[in-house]
């Protein structure tokens, strides 16, 4: 007979299970409700699919559909995109005042550049995260500010 592996729960609790067990036998046995939400399985820090076996004692976290928390990382980049906004004036100002800041002050506006175009993928991601828990794509559309790169 086999020992049993530890499986240990984001909320610190402890299961044990056969090895081969895997993440999908886990959300059933926690709940039906978490068995059909739940999209993919952590276990220590990598992303696998749910059907994925136990072989060892590890830390589980399940990825599961939640609209809400997709609808709010998607609100969070008009923040963002306000952030980079305020940077790109700044930076523009800098480099007004003198020739010698231009070079510096554009490989921080690539850097700011980058770390936006980073929060639209996100806001992308999220809102496909959203439709595969909804069904549905969001009513409203995508608040966008991101004046700096509009025609006047």
């Amino acid at each position: 007979m086999s020992e049993l592996l530890k499986i240990t729960l984001p909320d610190g609790s402890v299961r044990e299970v056969a090895p081969g067990t895997t993440p999908a036998d886990i959300a059933a046995a926690i709940g039906p409700g978490l068995a059909k939400a739940a999209l993919a399985a952590k276990v220590d820090g990598e992303l696998v699919d749910l059907s994925w076996p136990f072989t060892a004692d590890a830390q589980l976290a399940l990825v599961r559909k939640d609209a809400k928390l997709a609808m709010d990382v998607r609100s969070r980049d008009v923040d963002l995109d306000q952030m980079y906004n305020t940077l790109f004036r700044s930076l523009f100002t800098y480099m007004m005042e003198s020739a010698a800041n231009i070079g510096p002050s554009m490989h921080l506006h690539f850097i700011a550049k980058n770390v936006e175009r980073a929060g639209d993928h996100a806001t992308s991601i999220a809102e496909q995260a959203y439709y595969l828990a909804t069904g549905t794509m969001p009513a409203e559309p995508r608040q966008k500010v991101d004046a700096a790169s509009m025609p006047a």
